[in-house]
């Protein structure tokens, strides 16, 4: 009889693959030429880029590749940097637990002797190429050659380690928020600053500009003034964005600085006109009073008016906010100017300057004048 990928249409195949793990994937594609042909597209559309050496190189082959190159659609880069630890302190922080990821480990002193075998070299590696900045490097060759390529994705250290990089580093033992935090750094050279430079610089120089940009978790340094705007372009042509920004518990000892920063993101804002869904986070969706006010009081606010002054997005959808600072004419005005685009809307920790009675009289000219599909308040108001 004949084979499945001789009776099945192609359309078919292709939904099949979608359902396929990633290892069933790759063993299906060795199984003769159509299957490798149709396995192709699964296989690459969304690549997982971690900063090691090894995900670099893979990253730079299929960028070679004239088939594999052509099904790239998203990239996901999970910037996570090994701490720059001699082995006493590896050894210590190894101690510190008993197991890892939920499985016990034997900590024995030849286990952990192994385990800095594996990890000092990628150290090493690591420290050698933040220095020749390979991470930029790659990206900006690797990404122009993707032409349907549309949605980038950043993560930094502030947010779970996936599953993925817990096994390509699982011989050295690293424990995230220990060893895989990068440990003490500086605004400039956090992960999430770095990650997202390094990613909007190489993104500039694409044929066709990404439409979705996903950071979680950036400091805020990454919009501090800078003497010329190499990033802003790659927010030109965004239609989504999906920003997380890490609050800095310093910031009223530098009110002109974090303000100034305020104003930068204001700027790339402003430069993506063609916004359809607007995602902004700064700091967590907190339910607790207490820590709210707390926060509020640690935190120069995010004023709404300073960032958008006046902006409007004819093709606006979805506006999602969370912790925030505004005033009640302000946000009138921008609802005002969105009522017929914007269909979902939902806000979490919200601050209003002047009376919390202003709220009711937003909320009540947006249940008049809007036609929302969609509408979600939470947390601490």
């Amino acid at each position: 009889g004949r084979s499945m990928t001789q009776v099945l249409p192609v359309e078919v195949l292709h939904i099949i693959c979608d359902f396929m793990a990633l290892p069933s994937l790759c063993n299906f594609r060795r199984t003769c030429r159509i299957a490798g042909a149709v396995g192709q597209r699964q296989l690459v559309r969304n690549l997982h880029v971690m900063f090691n050496y090894k995900s670099f190189q893979n990253l730079l082959n299929i960028s070679h590749h004239a088939s594999l190159r052509r099904y790239v659609s998203s990239i996901s880069y999970e910037v996570r940097f090994l701490e720059e630890v001699e082995f006493p302190e590896f050894r210590s922080n190894v101690l510190e637990i008993e197991e890892v990821g939920g499985i016990p480990v034997d900590l024995g002193e030849g286990a952990i002797a192994g385990a800095w075998k594996a990890y000092k070299p990628m150290l090493d590696t690591q420290m050698h190429m933040k220095r020749t900045n390979y991470d930029f490097s790659v990206l900006a060759q690797a990404l122009p050659r993707f032409p349907i390529l549309k949605t980038i994705e950043m993560s930094s250290e502030y947010g779970c380690t996936s599953e993925t990089m817990m096994k390509a580093y699982e011989s050295t033992m690293s424990i995230p928020g220990l060893m895989m935090d990068g440990g003490e750094i500086s605004d400039e050279e956090e992960t999430g600053t770095r990650g997202l430079g390094s990613l909007l610089l190489a993104a500039a120089g694409m044929p066709t500009p990404p439409e979705t940009l996903n950071a979680h978790r950036v400091h805020w340094s990454f919009f501090n003034t800078p003497p010329v705007d190499l990033h802003l372009k790659a927010f030109t042509y965004l239609r989504h964005l999906d920003l997380v920004l890490e609050p800095d518990y310093d910031d009223w000892d530098e009110q002109v600085v974090v303000r100034a920063r305020h104003v930068e993101l204001g700027k790339a804002l402003r430069a993506a006109k063609g916004l359809e869904t607007l995602r902004l986070t700064f700091d967590d969706k907190d339910s607790i009073p207490k820590s709210v006010l707390v926060q509020r009081q640690m935190n120069v606010p995010v004023v709404w008016e300073r960032i958008t002054e006046g902006m409007t997005w004819p093709r606006l959808h979805t506006l999602e906010l969370t912790v925030l600072t505004t005033c009640e004419a302000g946000m009138s005005e921008f609802l005002k100017r969105h009522c017929s685009t914007l269909k979902v809307i939902r806000w979490h920790n919200m601050w209003l300057e002047g009376s919390v009675l202003g709220w009711n009289r937003i909320f009540r000219r947006m249940k008049k004048h809007m036609k929302l599909s969609a509408v979600e308040f939470g947390g601490v108001w």
